[in-house]
């Protein structure tokens, strides 16, 4: 193993960094601290065998090793991943979408400080990441039986303070059920937060034999209530009153058809970036409109 021979020639037994970490058993010897030194540096991630051989020498916990790696600076405060903190400090059309799609599809962990965004798309939740600049794995896991088909989801788990903290403060609740009320959203942002909780928990349908355009948005009735009022007073044209489900308790659906989906749509995706937008929705309001414009109908409805 690499150096293993002149660790080895040192004897001495000098304390001379104890570890800050809680439960450290003993200081640390000179040769220890030369073990780790050699075996891991900034660029370099410890082998299988590295652990091992560490392991065998050392007789201390791993966690207390990596506390130490974390005091010698061999481990950048022991993050694996990289995430932008400071996303959620200042309204941008960016964390408006992201903010909308975590109100209908993310999950906050009752301990700690993990936040949860999955979906059946993919795509959703590579842009979510794109968008935070996270680092972090896509887990892929059985959706389980009656979830969207069976289909499999696709998890993103970040363990941030700062950025769970930032959540709390607009989302209003940890679980999508407790989510009651519709986040103080600036105007100029609203349609990227609608489009985000849409694109979570919406849907959208072309019958081209009929040339009718059906868009629905679903959640908790009070939030749906609320969302209603939003979009009302911000000028869409919304149905008179939300749709109560009969198959699901408290859920409530606002349903667009015809022309008013069809502005509500245009309100959604019209020159919107696609970079904030699933393209397998977007793609259907762009067959209706090409649809209407092959009969000339394209500025009968336009916003």
């Amino acid at each position: 193993m690499r150096g293993r021979a002149t660790i080895e020639a040192r004897t001495e037994t000098v304390p001379v960094l104890e570890s800050a970490g809680i439960g450290a058993r003993r200081p640390w010897s000179h040769k220890e601290i030369l073990w780790l030194r050699v075996l891991k540096s900034p660029e370099v991630q410890l082998r299988p065998c590295d652990w091992i051989f560490l392991d065998q020498h050392l007789g201390r916990s791993r966690s207390e090793v990596r506390r130490q790696l974390i005091d010698l600076g061999l481990i950048a405060y022991g993050r694996r991943y990289a995430v932008n903190d400071l996303f959620f400090d200042a309204w941008s059309p960016e964390v408006a979408w992201v903010l909308g799609l975590l109100m209908a599809d993310g999950h906050l962990s009752r301990v700690g400080s993990t936040v949860h965004f999955s979906s059946v798309d993919r795509e959703l939740v590579e842009k979510v990441r794109t968008c935070l600049q996270a680092t972090h794995p896509i887990r892929v896991t059985d959706g389980g039986p009656g979830h969207k088909g069976n289909k499999p989801l696709h998890v993103l788990a970040i363990n941030r303070q700062r950025l769970r903290t930032a959540i709390d403060r607009v989302v209003g609740g940890r679980l999508k059920a407790e989510r009651a009320h519709v986040p103080q959203v600036p105007a100029e942002f609203l349609r990227d937060f609608v489009r985000g909780y849409f694109e979570g928990d919406g849907s959208i349908f072309f019958d081209e034999r009929r040339g009718n355009l059906s868009v629905q948005v679903s959640g908790a009735t009070p939030f749906v209530a609320g969302l209603r009022l939003c979009l009302e007073a911000a000028g869409i044209d919304v149905p008179p009153s939300i749709y109560r489900c009969p198959q699901a308790r408290d859920t409530s659906t606002l349903q667009f058809q015809g022309a008013k989906a069809v502005r509500f749509a245009d309100f959604l995706y019209r020159d919107v970036n696609p970079d904030l937008a699933l393209e397998r929705k977007r793609a259907v309001y762009l067959r209706c409109l090409e649809w209407r414009r092959a009969r000339g109908l394209e500025q009968r409805h336009a916003v």
